[in-house]
Protein backbone atom coordinates (compact mmCIF):
# COMPACT_ATOMS: atom_id res chain seq x y z
CA UNK A 1 0.00 0.00 0.00
CA UNK A 2 1.39 3.39 -1.02
CA UNK A 3 1.93 5.75 1.90
CA UNK A 4 1.67 9.51 1.77
CA UNK A 5 4.89 11.53 1.98
CA UNK A 6 5.75 12.48 5.55
CA UNK A 7 5.12 16.27 5.17
CA UNK A 8 1.68 15.70 3.62
CA UNK A 9 0.76 13.07 6.20
CA UNK A 10 1.82 15.37 9.04
CA UNK A 11 -0.15 18.27 7.54
CA UNK A 12 -3.25 16.08 7.13
CA UNK A 13 -2.98 14.82 10.70
CA UNK A 14 -2.65 18.38 11.98
CA UNK A 15 -5.68 19.68 10.10
CA UNK A 16 -7.80 16.51 10.17
CA UNK A 17 -10.62 18.04 12.30
CA UNK A 18 -10.71 21.08 10.02
CA UNK A 19 -10.75 18.95 6.86
CA UNK A 20 -13.53 16.79 8.29
CA UNK A 21 -15.54 19.91 9.15
CA UNK A 22 -15.11 21.29 5.64
CA UNK A 23 -16.17 17.93 4.21
CA UNK A 24 -19.33 17.94 6.29
CA UNK A 25 -20.11 21.53 5.30
CA UNK A 26 -19.55 20.62 1.65
CA UNK A 27 -21.95 17.69 1.93
CA UNK A 28 -24.65 19.98 3.33
CA UNK A 29 -24.01 22.49 0.55
CA UNK A 30 -24.21 19.79 -2.15
CA UNK A 31 -27.39 18.39 -0.59
CA UNK A 32 -29.00 21.83 -0.63
CA UNK A 33 -27.71 23.01 -4.01
CA UNK A 34 -28.19 19.79 -5.98
CA UNK A 35 -31.73 19.37 -4.66
CA UNK A 36 -32.61 22.95 -5.60
CA UNK A 37 -31.14 22.50 -9.09
CA UNK A 38 -32.97 19.19 -9.57
CA UNK A 39 -36.26 20.82 -8.58
CA UNK A 40 -35.61 23.70 -10.97
CA UNK A 41 -34.56 21.59 -13.97
CA UNK A 42 -37.33 19.03 -13.50
CA UNK A 43 -40.03 21.72 -13.41
CA UNK A 44 -41.11 21.10 -9.82
CA UNK A 45 -40.23 24.68 -8.81
CA UNK A 46 -38.57 27.72 -10.32
CA UNK A 47 -37.81 30.75 -8.15
CA UNK A 48 -38.66 28.84 -4.98
CA UNK A 49 -36.37 25.90 -5.71
CA UNK A 50 -34.29 27.00 -2.72
CA UNK A 51 -37.18 25.86 -0.52
CA UNK A 52 -36.75 22.36 -1.92
CA UNK A 53 -33.10 22.43 -0.89
CA UNK A 54 -34.06 23.48 2.62
CA UNK A 55 -36.71 20.74 2.71
CA UNK A 56 -34.06 18.13 1.81
CA UNK A 57 -31.88 19.20 4.77
CA UNK A 58 -34.85 19.22 7.15
CA UNK A 59 -35.92 15.78 5.91
CA UNK A 60 -32.43 14.37 6.54
CA UNK A 61 -32.39 15.76 10.07
CA UNK A 62 -35.86 14.36 10.76
CA UNK A 63 -34.88 10.98 9.32
CA UNK A 64 -31.84 10.73 11.62
CA UNK A 65 -34.02 11.53 14.63
CA UNK A 66 -36.55 8.82 13.72
CA UNK A 67 -33.86 6.28 12.82
CA UNK A 68 -32.10 6.85 16.12
CA UNK A 69 -35.29 6.19 18.08
CA UNK A 70 -35.84 2.98 16.12
CA UNK A 71 -32.25 1.91 16.74
CA UNK A 72 -32.63 2.49 20.47
CA UNK A 73 -35.79 0.42 20.60
CA UNK A 74 -34.03 -2.41 18.72
CA UNK A 75 -31.01 -2.27 21.05
CA UNK A 76 -33.29 -2.37 24.08
CA UNK A 77 -34.87 -5.65 22.94
CA UNK A 78 -31.73 -7.58 22.09
CA UNK A 79 -29.01 -8.75 24.50
CA UNK A 80 -25.98 -6.45 24.66
CA UNK A 81 -22.83 -7.37 22.72
CA UNK A 82 -19.22 -6.59 23.68
CA UNK A 83 -18.67 -4.42 20.59
CA UNK A 84 -21.82 -2.31 20.99
CA UNK A 85 -19.97 0.51 22.74
CA UNK A 86 -17.35 0.72 20.01
CA UNK A 87 -19.84 0.87 17.17
CA UNK A 88 -22.53 2.98 18.87
CA UNK A 89 -21.26 6.21 17.34
CA UNK A 90 -21.73 4.97 13.77
CA UNK A 91 -25.09 5.00 12.05
CA UNK A 92 -26.38 1.44 11.39
CA UNK A 93 -26.18 0.13 7.87
CA UNK A 94 -29.89 -0.54 7.71
CA UNK A 95 -30.56 3.18 8.33
CA UNK A 96 -28.31 4.15 5.41
CA UNK A 97 -29.96 1.56 3.15
CA UNK A 98 -33.45 2.79 4.04
CA UNK A 99 -32.36 6.39 3.40
CA UNK A 100 -31.05 5.43 -0.04
CA UNK A 101 -34.27 3.56 -0.86
CA UNK A 102 -36.32 6.58 0.17
CA UNK A 103 -34.16 8.70 -2.12
CA UNK A 104 -34.78 6.37 -5.05
CA UNK A 105 -38.53 6.37 -4.35
CA UNK A 106 -38.67 10.16 -4.13
CA UNK A 107 -36.57 10.45 -7.27
CA UNK A 108 -39.04 8.38 -9.28
CA UNK A 109 -42.06 10.15 -7.76
CA UNK A 110 -40.89 13.77 -8.02
CA UNK A 111 -38.08 14.17 -10.53
CA UNK A 112 -38.81 14.20 -14.23
CA UNK A 113 -36.68 11.28 -15.36
CA UNK A 114 -36.83 12.51 -18.95
CA UNK A 115 -34.47 15.25 -17.80
CA UNK A 116 -31.18 13.42 -17.36
CA UNK A 117 -29.58 16.46 -15.74
CA UNK A 118 -32.32 16.71 -13.08
CA UNK A 119 -32.05 12.99 -12.32
CA UNK A 120 -28.27 13.21 -11.91
CA UNK A 121 -28.57 16.27 -9.67
CA UNK A 122 -31.17 14.60 -7.46
CA UNK A 123 -29.14 11.45 -6.88
CA UNK A 124 -25.97 13.49 -6.29
CA UNK A 125 -27.95 15.35 -3.62
CA UNK A 126 -29.05 12.09 -2.04
CA UNK A 127 -25.46 10.82 -2.08
CA UNK A 128 -24.42 13.98 -0.23
CA UNK A 129 -27.27 13.30 2.19
CA UNK A 130 -25.78 9.89 2.94
CA UNK A 131 -22.52 11.62 3.84
CA UNK A 132 -24.31 13.87 6.35
CA UNK A 133 -26.02 11.01 8.16
CA UNK A 134 -23.01 10.07 10.31
CA UNK A 135 -22.45 13.70 11.34
CA UNK A 136 -26.07 14.22 12.34
CA UNK A 137 -26.10 10.83 14.12
CA UNK A 138 -23.03 11.68 16.20
CA UNK A 139 -24.37 15.14 16.98
CA UNK A 140 -27.55 13.64 18.43
CA UNK A 141 -25.54 11.15 20.48
CA UNK A 142 -23.26 13.87 21.86
CA UNK A 143 -24.90 17.32 21.62
CA UNK A 144 -21.98 18.87 23.52
CA UNK A 145 -19.49 17.97 20.77
CA UNK A 146 -18.31 20.89 18.60
CA UNK A 147 -20.38 21.57 15.53
CA UNK A 148 -19.00 22.06 12.05
CA UNK A 149 -19.26 25.83 12.38
CA UNK A 150 -17.49 25.72 15.74
CA UNK A 151 -14.47 24.23 13.96
CA UNK A 152 -14.61 26.29 10.76
CA UNK A 153 -15.47 29.73 12.15
CA UNK A 154 -12.28 30.28 14.22
CA UNK A 155 -10.10 29.21 11.30
CA UNK A 156 -11.98 31.47 8.87
CA UNK A 157 -11.82 34.37 11.33
CA UNK A 158 -8.07 33.93 11.66
CA UNK A 159 -7.65 33.90 7.88
CA UNK A 160 -9.97 36.87 7.28
CA UNK A 161 -8.80 39.08 10.16
CA UNK A 162 -5.90 40.73 8.24
CA UNK A 163 -8.15 41.34 5.22
CA UNK A 164 -11.40 42.21 7.03
CA UNK A 165 -11.60 45.87 5.85
CA UNK A 166 -11.24 44.81 2.20
CA UNK A 167 -13.76 41.99 2.64
CA UNK A 168 -16.24 44.37 4.25
CA UNK A 169 -15.95 46.79 1.33
CA UNK A 170 -16.35 43.93 -1.13
CA UNK A 171 -19.47 42.73 0.69
CA UNK A 172 -21.06 46.16 0.62
CA UNK A 173 -20.19 46.55 -3.07
CA UNK A 174 -21.89 43.22 -3.73
CA UNK A 175 -24.93 44.42 -1.75
CA UNK A 176 -25.20 47.52 -3.95
CA UNK A 177 -25.11 45.27 -7.02
CA UNK A 178 -27.71 42.87 -5.59
CA UNK A 179 -30.21 45.59 -4.70
CA UNK A 180 -29.72 47.46 -7.97
CA UNK A 181 -29.84 44.31 -10.09
CA UNK A 182 -32.78 42.73 -8.26
CA UNK A 183 -35.08 45.75 -8.57
CA UNK A 184 -33.97 46.53 -12.12
CA UNK A 185 -34.50 42.92 -13.18
CA UNK A 186 -38.00 42.86 -11.69
CA UNK A 187 -38.89 46.15 -13.36
CA UNK A 188 -37.72 44.76 -16.70
CA UNK A 189 -39.17 41.25 -16.46
CA UNK A 190 -42.53 42.31 -15.05
CA UNK A 191 -43.11 44.77 -17.89
CA UNK A 192 -43.01 47.83 -15.62
CA UNK A 193 -40.23 49.50 -17.60
CA UNK A 194 -41.91 48.88 -20.96
CA UNK A 195 -45.28 50.09 -19.67
CA UNK A 196 -43.71 53.26 -18.27
CA UNK A 197 -42.02 54.01 -21.60
CA UNK A 198 -45.27 53.46 -23.51
CA UNK A 199 -47.23 55.75 -21.21
CA UNK A 200 -44.50 58.38 -21.41
CA UNK A 201 -45.13 58.65 -25.15
CA UNK A 202 -42.85 59.80 -27.93
CA UNK A 203 -40.63 61.77 -25.56
CA UNK A 204 -39.29 58.49 -24.13
CA UNK A 205 -39.26 56.50 -27.38
CA UNK A 206 -35.47 56.35 -27.67
CA UNK A 207 -33.32 53.25 -28.18
CA UNK A 208 -32.57 51.59 -24.88
CA UNK A 209 -35.18 53.58 -22.97
CA UNK A 210 -36.73 50.41 -21.52
CA UNK A 211 -33.43 49.25 -20.04
CA UNK A 212 -32.68 52.80 -18.86
CA UNK A 213 -36.01 52.89 -17.02
CA UNK A 214 -35.24 49.58 -15.35
CA UNK A 215 -31.81 50.89 -14.31
CA UNK A 216 -33.42 54.01 -12.84
CA UNK A 217 -35.65 51.75 -10.75
CA UNK A 218 -32.53 50.12 -9.32
CA UNK A 219 -31.00 53.51 -8.55
CA UNK A 220 -34.25 54.63 -6.91
CA UNK A 221 -34.15 51.53 -4.68
CA UNK A 222 -30.65 52.46 -3.45
CA UNK A 223 -31.73 56.05 -2.77
CA UNK A 224 -34.77 54.77 -0.90
CA UNK A 225 -32.61 52.62 1.38
CA UNK A 226 -30.43 55.64 2.16
CA UNK A 227 -33.45 57.80 3.04
CA UNK A 228 -35.15 55.00 4.94
CA UNK A 229 -32.03 54.30 7.02
CA UNK A 230 -31.72 57.97 7.96
CA UNK A 231 -35.42 58.28 8.87
CA UNK A 232 -35.58 54.99 10.78
CA UNK A 233 -32.40 55.75 12.72
CA UNK A 234 -33.75 59.18 13.66
CA UNK A 235 -37.01 57.64 14.88
CA UNK A 236 -35.09 55.02 16.88
CA UNK A 237 -32.95 57.70 18.49
CA UNK A 238 -35.87 59.98 19.32
CA UNK A 239 -38.42 57.42 20.53
CA UNK A 240 -36.32 54.55 21.93
CA UNK A 241 -32.66 55.33 22.56
CA UNK A 242 -33.32 58.72 24.16
CA UNK A 243 -35.07 57.12 27.15
CA UNK A 244 -34.00 53.46 27.04
CA UNK A 245 -30.21 54.04 26.90
CA UNK A 246 -29.59 56.92 29.28
CA UNK A 247 -26.15 55.83 30.48
CA UNK A 248 -23.04 57.50 29.01
CA UNK A 249 -21.73 55.90 25.86
CA UNK A 250 -22.76 55.40 22.26
CA UNK A 251 -26.19 53.94 21.43
CA UNK A 252 -26.46 50.30 20.25
CA UNK A 253 -24.93 49.74 16.83
CA UNK A 254 -27.27 47.03 15.58
CA UNK A 255 -30.21 47.86 13.35
CA UNK A 256 -33.50 47.94 15.26
CA UNK A 257 -35.67 44.89 14.69
CA UNK A 258 -38.74 46.96 13.85
CA UNK A 259 -36.78 48.76 11.13
CA UNK A 260 -35.73 45.44 9.57
CA UNK A 261 -39.27 44.02 9.63
CA UNK A 262 -40.80 47.20 8.22
CA UNK A 263 -38.18 47.33 5.47
CA UNK A 264 -38.92 43.72 4.48
CA UNK A 265 -42.66 44.43 4.31
CA UNK A 266 -42.07 47.57 2.25
CA UNK A 267 -40.11 45.43 -0.20
CA UNK A 268 -43.08 43.13 -0.72
CA UNK A 269 -45.33 46.15 -1.27
CA UNK A 270 -42.89 47.72 -3.74
CA UNK A 271 -42.54 44.56 -5.80
CA UNK A 272 -46.32 44.08 -5.87
CA UNK A 273 -46.80 47.71 -6.92
CA UNK A 274 -44.29 47.34 -9.75
CA UNK A 275 -46.04 44.19 -10.96
CA UNK A 276 -49.49 45.82 -10.68
CA UNK A 277 -48.47 48.87 -12.73
CA UNK A 278 -47.19 46.76 -15.63
CA UNK A 279 -49.52 45.86 -18.46
CA UNK A 280 -50.20 42.09 -18.67
CA UNK A 281 -48.85 41.80 -22.22
CA UNK A 282 -45.62 43.66 -21.44
CA UNK A 283 -44.16 41.06 -19.10
CA UNK A 284 -41.01 39.23 -20.21
CA UNK A 285 -40.96 36.62 -17.46
CA UNK A 286 -41.40 33.07 -18.77
CA UNK A 287 -44.05 30.78 -17.37
CA UNK A 288 -43.06 29.00 -14.18
CA UNK A 289 -44.56 26.78 -11.52
CA UNK A 290 -44.56 29.15 -8.54
CA UNK A 291 -46.70 32.29 -8.37
CA UNK A 292 -47.99 34.79 -5.87
CA UNK A 293 -51.02 36.68 -7.19
CA UNK A 294 -53.06 39.35 -5.39
CA UNK A 295 -56.27 40.80 -6.79
CA UNK A 296 -59.22 42.85 -5.55
CA UNK A 297 -62.67 43.79 -6.75
CA UNK A 298 -61.48 47.34 -7.37
CA UNK A 299 -59.36 46.09 -10.26
CA UNK A 300 -56.01 45.78 -8.51
CA UNK A 301 -54.05 42.74 -9.68
CA UNK A 302 -50.40 41.94 -9.02
CA UNK A 303 -48.59 38.81 -10.11
CA UNK A 304 -45.17 37.74 -8.82
CA UNK A 305 -43.57 34.76 -10.50
CA UNK A 306 -40.66 32.69 -9.29
CA UNK A 307 -38.01 34.99 -10.73
CA UNK A 308 -39.65 38.02 -9.12
CA UNK A 309 -39.64 36.34 -5.71
CA UNK A 310 -36.00 35.37 -6.19
CA UNK A 311 -35.17 39.00 -7.05
CA UNK A 312 -37.06 40.09 -3.94
CA UNK A 313 -35.06 37.66 -1.79
CA UNK A 314 -31.60 38.36 -3.22
CA UNK A 315 -32.02 42.01 -4.13
CA UNK A 316 -34.33 43.72 -1.69
CA UNK A 317 -33.96 41.51 1.38
CA UNK A 318 -30.34 40.30 1.30
CA UNK A 319 -28.65 43.15 -0.56
CA UNK A 320 -30.95 45.84 0.78
CA UNK A 321 -30.67 44.78 4.41
CA UNK A 322 -26.88 44.84 4.16
CA UNK A 323 -27.04 48.40 2.82
CA UNK A 324 -29.54 49.34 5.52
CA UNK A 325 -26.98 48.20 8.09
CA UNK A 326 -24.24 50.19 6.31
CA UNK A 327 -26.16 53.48 6.29
CA UNK A 328 -27.50 52.86 9.80
CA UNK A 329 -24.01 52.37 11.23
CA UNK A 330 -22.74 55.48 9.48
CA UNK A 331 -25.24 57.58 11.40
CA UNK A 332 -24.70 55.93 14.77
CA UNK A 333 -21.20 57.35 15.53
CA UNK A 334 -22.54 60.91 15.11
CA UNK A 335 -24.78 60.45 18.17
Amino acid sequence: MTQLPQPIEAWAARYRPLLAAFGTALSFAVLFGATALAAYHSGVADGTAVLCGLAAILFTRLYVRIAQRIARSIDARRPPKPDDAAGSSEIPRWAVVVYVMLGVALGYAIVDLESLLAAIEFFVAWLAGCCTLNYLWRRRLDPASPTTLDVIDPWLDAQAEPHWPQLRRLGYALSFALLFGGVAWHALQSGFARTAVVQCGSACAAPGSVHLTAALCGVAAILFVMIYAAAAEAVQQALVDSWKHVRPGPPPQRVARWAVVLYALIGVAVFLAIAAFAEPGAAHEPAGHTYMTLSSRAGFRAHLGGQAMLALLLGWWIGGLALLKLFWLRRRPTR
